[in-house]
């Protein structure tokens, strides 16, 4: 098994990448990265290949990342606008909304 350390620039999900911790050059290229703005995501991974790593941080991280997104005030009013809409599109339709 490998360690595997994850970053990501601001809350992008689409910036996520990731060093291989056992790496000679781990340590420079997190530094360039933390120079570029990535933060560490979380604690290490072990896995046995870089796909299994990636599994097993988009399984871990996908829903923390949605609830976070959430609790900004952005993504909160994001949702509360997407809800309002939702509802009203059902209503028009003619479906109860769920209470």
């Amino acid at each position: 098994m490998s360690k595997y350390q994850f970053f990501r620039q601001e809350q992008d999900p689409a910036s996520v990448t990731f060093l291989l911790m056992s790496s000679p050059s781990f340590l420079s290229e997190k530094a360039q990265l933390l120079e570029q703005g990535f933060e560490v995501v979380g604690d290490y991974i072990d896995a046995a290949d870089d796909e299994e790593a990636i599994a097993k941080f988009r399984s871990g991280m996908i829903e923390p990342l949605s609830e976070y997104t959430k609790a900004t005030e952005e993504g909160g009013l994001y949702y509360f606008l997407s809800g309002v809409a939702e509802s009203i599109g059902k209503r028009l339709k003619g479906e109860k909304a769920p209470r």
